[in-house]
């Protein structure tokens, strides 16, 4: 089944409840079950990529203007990165001790040397001054994150903590001159123009080019097409009874005046016992997929203001857990 056949199933359960609205209440009742708990098939893993720093050339900016343009050498370099991982209008330009987000790229009198800023200039104007660009700001790995598990740099052999506050950071690095292995991510902002996608600030921040491992939970998504359908994990029956339980079964009792086919049926008395059986059955749900992945323990857990690699792990392996 898909999802067009569970709208056409709660509309046989619930006599003249439109098929849009039964598609409605289908997805509001897959967001219900996906807040329930953190299930296994919510979480995703990925490779967050940092670029190497570019600092070739020079450029010419001027206070109060969000224009930069760089010189023959800059241009090219930007060239060779503009449909890199990331592009280039998703990495930060650093003038001073300031970080800009680019926004665009065009031609001034070189191919692609003029960038265009989100900000204005808030130095000095200067002329074949130096600069840097770099990765300080990454974009969550999907545009249903939720929130980083597992942060870990395979490299180095640092796991990086996920829950640092911008606020901490301004205070330890306001001029964020700190750069080299990444340590720390801290809120940043969300991207009105990328569906609300929230975006983390590495510190320090990583100029030198590294791929970092994140295992990440994500809300999930609402069903589209007719033949979306639910994960393995869950049972169509249990969608189907909360949808009836929480919202075709309510629609019907506050619609018996407007449809005598309505008439009749105690639909009050059925939301109830559906949801008592939803109850039991999701609790079910919930025992196995914990069994198939533990996903709401957490055995262990350490704070410090030093990473701790394995290294250290390793040279403590005596110790009893």
């Amino acid at each position: 089944m898909g999802f067009a056949a569970y709208a056409a199933e709660l509309q046989g359960h619930v006599s003249k409840l439109p098929y849009t609205l039964a598609e409605l209440q289908i997805n509001r009742a897959w967001e219900a079950i996906r807040r329930k708990r953190l299930w296994s098939f919510l979480i995703r893993e990925a490779l967050v990529f940092f670029p190497a720093a570019i600092s070739t050339g020079t450029v010419t900016v001027t206070f109060g203007s969000a224009t930069v343009v760089g010189d023959a050498a800059a241009a090219a370099a930007w060239t060779l990165v503009l449909l890199g991982n990331p592009p280039l209008i998703q990495r930060q330009f650093r003038f001073g001790n300031i970080l800009y987000n680019i926004t665009a790229i065009s031609t001034t009198t070189n191919p692609n040397d003029t960038l265009t800023l989100d900000m204005a200039i808030g130095a000095g104007s200067a002329a074949g001054a130096s600069y840097s660009i770099y990765l300080a700001y990454v974009r969550a790995p999907s545009v249903d994150f939720k929130r980083w598990k597992s942060v870990v740099d395979p490299q180095q052999g640092f796991s990086i903590a996920r829950h640092t506050s911008r606020q901490w950071l301004d205070i330890m690095d306001p001029t964020r001159g700190s750069s080299g292995q990444a340590l720390r991510i801290a809120d940043y902002k969300t991207d009105a123009a990328d569906s609300h996608r929230p975006i983390f600030e590495w510190w320090p921040h990583q100029t030198a080019q590294t791929a970092i491992h994140a295992i990440y939970e994500v809300m999930g998504e609402s069903f589209v097409a007719s033949s979306d359908a639910l994960p393995a994990a869950i049972p169509e029956s249990i969608l189907i009874d909360y949808a009836l339980s929480y919202f075709a079964y309510p629609w019907a009792g506050a619609n018996v005046g407007r449809y005598p086919e309505l008439k009749g049926t105690s639909w009050l008395s059925l939301a109830v016992e559906t949801k008592r059986r939803v109850a039991m059955d999701l609790l079910e749900v919930r025992r196995n997929d914990e069994e198939h992945c533990q996903q709401m323990i957490t055995l262990f857990a350490r704070r410090s203001g030093y990473p701790v690699d394995a290294s250290f792990w390793q040279s403590h392996s005596t110790w009893d857990w």
